[in-house]
């Protein structure tokens, strides 16, 4: 065969330290805004509150909280990929392709994870930033309670039930909600396994809210949520084309 194949594992498509930089540098400045927004929305929730949006983020727990999603995040998306591309390398190393046509296939794949994945990672990071800048917000204000409220009405049948469960026995402010089997801060905590957390679009609010004011916070989380999903899935998937480039030079 001309063209063979030489390459026999994904991890020799990739340096690892360099795509991990880069997504994890490409997700700061997301995770941050995230933050500022919640702290933002929770201090809708209080009645004088003394702190702003830029002191939350400069925070402590919010500063760490940004570094360790960002880092779980350019982790976990470079794994996925790896596990996406072995898949494809075992096929074609059993049917015996070129290394052209190997090619290719990656060029298609990276279409469907620019689509898929760039949308998935931003949403599901977007969610965990934002409430993790309400939940330090409504801590450092005192707030002693927190429930869980799952804004859609497709949502996880895990998250319905945590979210009418705290409606009625609210969370202490430093306890763990407990979502199917899990504990997690706050919808969107990186602790939860993908199954409480890809995607997810809950939020948090303080004990005290009522229900018609609640209706009225989650218009406003969507809206928040949205106007940093809609950039952070874009430089995601310029990421992605970044990586393609890369690949394809190791090839």
């Amino acid at each position: 065969m001309t063209n063979p194949i030489t390459i026999q594992n994904a991890d020799e498509l990739f340096d690892d330290q360099v795509e991990i930089d880069a997504f994890q540098e490409a997700s700061n400045q997301y995770l941050m805004l995230g933050i500022i927004a919640g702290a933002t929305l929770a201090i809708e929730q209080l009645v004088d509150a003394a702190v702003t949006p830029e002191d939350v983020a400069a925070l402590p727990a919010a500063v760490e909280a940004i570094k360790n999603m960002s880092l779980e995040c350019a982790e976990h998306a470079l794994e996925t990929t790896k596990g996406s591309l072995n898949k494809l390398l075992q096929q074609a190393l059993e049917d015996g392709w070129s290394n052209d046509k190997l090619a290719d296939a990656i060029v298609e794949k990276y279409e469907n994870i620019k689509k898929v994945r760039a949308l998935r990672i931003a949403r599901t990071e977007t969610t965990g930033a934002v409430n993790k800048g309400i939940v330090e917000t409504l801590k450092i204000e005192g707030v002693r309670y927190k429930v869980w409220v799952a804004i859609f009405h497709n949502t996880r049948d895990t998250h319905k039930q945590a979210h009418f469960e705290t409606h009625a026995n609210p969370v202490p402010i430093g306890n763990n909600f407990i979502v199917g089997e899990s504990p997690a801060e706050a919808p969107g905590d990186s602790s939860l396994p993908p199954e409480e957390r890809v995607n997810c679009q809950c939020t948090v609010v303080s004990g005290n809210f009522t229900d018609i004011f609640e209706k009225q916070y989650a218009i406003m989380f969507i809206r928040e949520h949205s106007s940093i999903e809609r950039p952070f899935k874009s430089r995601m998937k310029k990421e992605f084309e970044k990586q393609l480039k890369r690949v394809l030079l190791r090839l």
